[in-house]
């Protein structure tokens, strides 16, 4: 007798928390489980987590929402996520090379008040539709290469992986088999072109990310 797939398991990696939240085919929530995480500021402006620690949020309280429900009835998963905060990882072995780097770090505003002063902003906003700011994506991606041994030539060769948190746990859950983001998650790293809702040649050149180190984006469903 067949088990009905009524189950949607909804994740909500956030910067303070790791939630799973299962609802049934109403809509109502039948399970939720919550996990702290924390955060570290090793000097004025820095704020980071260990991406493994996040992870490790994020796999069990999936799995004691797994465990609540049954997993011959959950149908999917839903992930959502801190938006800008970035994680690069090794693609050979999955480890990160460094630790995320959070939306509310500002450790790369000498870098954007640089792309201001040489008149870049508008062409960024024209493309991407956001200002210059540390909070988003491209500048972290670009200061975890500049603080890599040889970061740029290893991501330009495909060995390394940058990303947002919806790929990095994506990445993991899969094993390595699925290196995507979705539209909203790019639209925040100001390297997507909102006219496309591709990668953008001219904002992978001005910030210096390969396009090799970037997942594929792809509808949320």
């Amino acid at each position: 007798m067949s088990v009905n797939k009524d189950i949607i398991i909804a994740l909500d990696e956030g910067t303070t928390n790791a939630k799973a939240v299962a609802f049934d085919g109403s809509g109502t929530i039948v399970a939720r489980f919550s996990r702290a995480l924390e955060i570290q500021t090793p000097r004025e402006g820095w704020v980071e987590q260990s991406a493994e620690l996040l992870l490790a949020a994020s796999l069990d309280v999936i799995s004691r929402a797994i465990e609540a429900v049954g997993a011959e009835r959950v149908s999917a998963l839903a992930i959502s996520n801190q938006r800008e905060t970035v994680v690069g990882w090794y693609r050979a072995t999955g480890r990160p090379i460094a630790p995320a780097l959070s939306w509310q770090c500002s450790r790369t505003s000498a870098f954007c008040h640089t792309l201001r002063e040489n008149g870049h902003e508008q062409q960024i906003k024209a493309v991407t539709g956001l200002p210059v700011a540390p909070l988003f994506s491209a500048s972290k991606m670009r200061w975890l290469l500049d603080n890599t041994a040889d970061g740029l030539a290893r991501a330009e060769q495909g060995e390394i992986c940058l990303g947002t948190i919806d790929s990095w746990l994506l990445w993991q859950l899969t094993q390595g088999e699925s290196f995507y983001c979705d539209h909203a998650n790019a639209s925040r790293t100001q390297l997507m072109n909102l006219q496309t809702g591709d990668w953008d040649a001219d904002m992978l050149a001005l910030f210096g990310i390969p396009r090799k180190a970037l997942p594929a984006i792809k509808p949320s469903s």
